[in-house]
């Protein structure tokens, strides 16, 4: 049922079936389609965009596609390896995204964090605030939790929800299974997960005999 939906998705959004898997978002110019959708408006259209919940296909006249194919704010991304990590361990504004240190048994895998877009690492403002970084770690072998910090200045304008979407994409990409765990309170960070695609599964509650 899925190659169906997509293969007419494909045919509306002038890309193949293929680009709906993805990592990254797939940007074509907009066609009427004889195989499209009847819908009561059926009328070309200028932008459209679809998603499966990973990456996105988007159709869009040609004078957006410099403007889509940035982050927010003429942000740009930097991957960093597990080997790398370190240089983050001890600030205390990754919280989230990374364990305070490395930790043999959960450590953390991966992470990507908000880079300008002329490709110089911008990992904090010039106030010593930290932009974004999204880090995920194995808290079992193929489970992989993922986190984001962003700093409170630059919320709300997207950049939590594009990395973790491609860290979601990248983990997926490496075999592993990312979760997000979220408490049921922070109705900000459950946003961020439900803009990614990913829905509430489970929920836990656990206590410790002391």
């Amino acid at each position: 049922m899925l190659s169906l939906v997509k293969s007419q998705l494909a045919a509306e959004l002038n890309c193949t079936p293929a680009d709906f898997d993805r990592a990254e978002n797939v940007i074509t110019t907009p066609v009427f389609s004889e195989q499209r959708r009847r819908f009561t408006n059926d009328a070309p259209t200028s932008f459209a965009v679809a998603t499966f919940g990973g990456n996105a296909v988007i159709a869009a006249d040609e004078r957006l596609h410099a403007w889509l194919r940035e982050l927010p704010s003429g942000l740009a991304l930097q991957w960093f390896e597990q080997t790398e990590l370190h240089q983050f361990y001890g600030n205390k504004a990754f919280g989230n995204a990374l364990c305070k240190e490395f930790m043999p048994q959960r450590p953390d895998m991966l992470a990507v964090g908000a880079v300008d877009a002329d490709g110089s690492v911008r990992a904090v403002d010039a106030d010593g605030s930290v932009i974004a970084l999204a880090g995920c770690s194995a808290d079992a072998p193929k489970l992989w939790q993922i986190g984001i910090d962003v700093a409170e200045a630059h919320r709300g304008c997207g950049v939590g929800t594009h990395l973790v979407r491609r860290l979601t994409d990248e983990g997926f990409r490496r075999g592993a299974v990312p979760y997000y765990g979220a408490a049921e309170a922070n109705l900000h960070s459950r946003n961020v997960a439900l803009n990614c695609g990913y829905r509430p599964t489970w929920m836990e509650l656990a206590s410790i005999a002391i």
